[in-house]
């Protein structure tokens, strides 16, 4: 019989639980928004512009100090007509980087049937889960790829540039647009919120910029990288919960367990780290009243490492690592912590310890990627597929 996790091969599930998490590293999550929407417009015109004759459109382009920039688009609404006869077409708008090698997002298409010489406002969205934050020097851009054969297909705008902004023309797909920064695009309004976050976890660099994301890789996991400079690292946790209520702490050092499958597949030293567990701060290495009960990783020896009020107590796995993914479980129980590589339950790949472990302490989740003084151990890497954390 298959189980969904390790809780519910050990626990029936009609007896009643105590708080319990885990977590496949699919990358099948979808992104949580938080709803707190800002309306940017500018509804100021006098004059038009557009495209004919051609694939292409037209939008605007936002530079650094404008208050889009770092904001996710929800939709945008602009204003349109036709002179002549325009043969029916889709619409979309699309966010690109600085030119179209960089496509950010795609809203949903907006059929031309119905555009008349009169101006109109239609409104584009971007579906949740496929949204583009505007990074400076982006555009939102207006487009058909099919071909405008009988008509214009236009928009109103101003005379004279905006703040930080202004109108972009983009005729037959090419792959530079058309800067035209004495002109600015009406629209009214455009939609934006804070950026996308994990609907669980949050990704935190405490120091130096991490890579991080999905593998891609089969059976890759998600990925954390710390670079080769001084201090670097980059953690994973649940300090940033989906309704943004702050810090998260739901397991008990004194009767809790942790499972998870993790790799440590770059290092030049043993300063250069992979850290899972439960700690109660946000920075194993970096926090010294941080409670933890985790199993550290590197390029030649991984440890149980135990943090508790009198100090902290590492006991050596006595395996070797050797970069590939391995399962980990680590019982704490406020007397003693105890962790088991692969299933292990005595010699090699076991550990129990009593010596400094936390207790009366509320924990979270933590993945860590650590590089130790000045860079000298290169870079970290560890990758991790399932992780799960429940309360005995």
């Amino acid at each position: 019989m298959a189980f969904p996790s390790v809780y519910e091969m050990t626990n029936p599930l009609t007896t009643v639980r105590k708080q319990h998490f885990w977590e496949y590293f699919s990358g099948a999550n979808l992104p949580y928004t938080q709803e707190a929407t800002t309306d940017t417009i500018q509804n100021t015109y006098n004059d038009d512009s557009g495209i004919g004759g051609a694939t292409g459109g037209w939008g605007t382009r936002f530079n650094a100090g404008h208050a889009l920039v770092g904001r996710e688009i929800q939709s945008i609404t602009v204003s349109i007509k036709i002179t002549g006869t325009l043969n029916v077409i889709d619409m979309t708008a699309r966010i690109y980087g600085s030119t179209k090698a960089t496509l950010r997002a795609t809203s949903t298409a907006i059929s031309s049937a119905g555009l008349n010489t009169s101006y109109q406002t239609k409104t584009f969205t971007f579906p949740v889960g496929s949204r583009g934050t505007i990074q400076a020097g982006d555009h939102i851009m207006i487009v058909t790829d099919s071909l405008i054969s009988s008509g214009n297909f236009q928009c109103q705008i101003k005379s004279g540039g905006g703040s930080n902004t202004h109108f972009t023309t983009w005729q037959g797909l090419a792959n530079s647009f058309t800067e035209q920064t004495n002109r600015e695009l009406w629209y009214n309004p455009i939609v934006s919120s804070p950026p996308s976050t994990s609907i669980r976890w949050r990704e935190n660099n405490i120091a130096g910029t991490c890579t991080r994301g999905m593998d891609d890789a089969v059976d890759g996991g998600y990925k954390l990288i710390a670079p080769a400079t001084g201090y670097a690292r980059g953690t994973i946790d649940f300090d940033q919960s989906a309704l943004d209520v702050g810090k998260v702490r739901q397991f008990n050092s004194d009767g809790s367990v942790n499972v998870f499958v993790m790799s440590h597949t770059k290092g030049g030293s043993t300063g250069a780290r992979v850290v899972c567990g439960l700690i109660t701060g946000t920075d194993f290495y970096g926090n010294g009243t941080s409670r933890s009960a985790v199993v550290t990783t590197d390029t030649t020896t991984k440890y149980m490492h135990s943090n508790g009020s009198a100090g902290a107590n590492e006991t050596d796995l006595t395996i070797t690592p050797d970069g590939n993914f391995h399962s980990y479980k680590i019982v704490n129980t406020g007397t003693t912590n105890s962790c088991s590589v692969d299933g292990v339950l005595s010699g090699n790949g076991y550990v129990a310890t009593s010596t400094n472990v936390p207790t009366s302490s509320k924990m979270q989740p933590n993945f860590q990627v650590y590089v130790g003084n000045a860079g000298s151990a290169g870079t970290a890497q560890g990758n991790i597929r399932y992780y799960e954390a429940y309360n005995t």
